[in-house]
C-alpha cells in the first residue's frame, strides 16, 4: 500500500471514529464529523493538522493520479499524526491512565521531618507532596502552606526537627489560600480534566493538582495525582 492509499484509509478510519462518537442513535449519519471535532474545545488543538489533512484528502479524492502516478505522497509525519489521533479517539484517555500512580509519588505523613521532605522536594523538582493518613489523602504540602504558616504565626520558627504535624491544620486541600485541588474517579475523561485545569480567573484559585481516588471523593483510597505537566503529555498525543 502506497502512502496515498494509507493516508486515505487512515483518514476514513478517523472520520468513522468521530461518526461513532457523535451518533445519538444507530445508523445516524453525522455530516462533517471532522470539522465538528476540530472546532470543538477538545479538537481545536489539532485544527491546523486536520485542516491540512482535509486539503490533502480532497486532492487525493478528486485528483489522485496523473499519468499513472500519485499526485501527492503524504509525508510520514502526516501519517503518524493520523495514527496517533486514531489511537486517541479509539482509546480516550482517562484519569487512571494519565495520573502518576500513588506508589511512585513522593509522599509524607504526620511524622515526616519537614527539613527532609523539603530537601527531597527540591532534589526531585516537586512542588506539591500528598500528606497521607494510611492510604487516604489528608492534605498537601507546598510552598504556599509554609507561607500560610508564617503569616499566621509570625513569631514562630520551624526548627530542624520540626515535623509535618506542625502544619497539620493548614494542610487540608480546602485550607490552601491561593490554590485548589480536585478529586476525580479513575474513569474521569481527559476532557473533563482539561476543563478543571482550564477553569480560573481573578476570583478563582488555580487548580494545582487533581487527585484520583477510588470513587472520586477525598475520603476514598488515593490512586494517583495529576499535575498540569501530566496533562501536557496527553496534549502531545503521546
Amino acid at each position: 500500500m502506497g502512502r496515498a492509499s494509507e493516508f486515505l484509509e487512515l483518514y476514513k478510519e478517523v472520520e468513522e471514529a468521530l461518526q461513532i462518537r457523535y451518533m445519538r442513535h444507530p445508523n445516524e449519519r453525522i455530516s462533517n464529523a471532522i470539522v465538528r471535532f476540530m472546532n470543538s474545545p477538545e479538537g481545536k488543538r489539532f485544527k491546523e493538522e486536520l485542516n491540512l489533512c482535509r486539503e490533502v484528502r480532497n486532492l487525493l479524492s478528486h485528483h489522485a493520479r496523473f499519468e499513472g502516478e500519485d499526485v501527492v505522497a503524504p509525508s510520514e509525519k502526516l501519517l503518524a499524526f493520523l495514527k496517533k489521533l486514531l489511537h486517541y479517539l479509539e482509546n480516550p484517555p482517562e484519569a487512571r491512565g494519565i495520573c502518576t500512580k500513588t506508589e511512585f509519588l513522593l509522599r509524607a505523613s504526620r511524622e515526616t521531618q519537614l527539613l527532609d521532605i523539603f530537601a527531597r522536594m527540591e532534589k526531585k523538582g516537586f512542588s506539591h507532596v500528598p500528606i497521607m493518613e494510611g492510604d487516604r489523602l489528608y492534605g498537601v504540602l507546598s510552598i504556599s502552606t509554609v507561607f500560610t504558616y508564617y503569616k499566621n504565626n509570625p513569631d514562630e520558627r520551624l526548627g530542624r526537627d520540626a515535623r509535618v504535624e506542625r502544619l497539620w491544620d493548614i494542610l487540608p486541600p480546602e485550607e490552601h489560600t491561593n490554590e485548589r485541588f480536585a478529586f476525580v474517579a479513575p474513569n474521569c475523561p481527559y476532557e473533563r480534566l482539561r476543563v478543571l485545569f482550564a477553569e480560573g480567573g481573578p476570583k478563582t484559585k488555580r487548580l494545582a493538582a487533581a487527585f484520583v481516588t477510588a470513587n472520586g471523593t477525598k475520603e476514598a483510597r488515593l490512586l494517583g495525582m495529576i499535575t498540569p505537566w501530566d496533562m501536557l503529555r496527553v496534549d502531545d498525543l503521546g
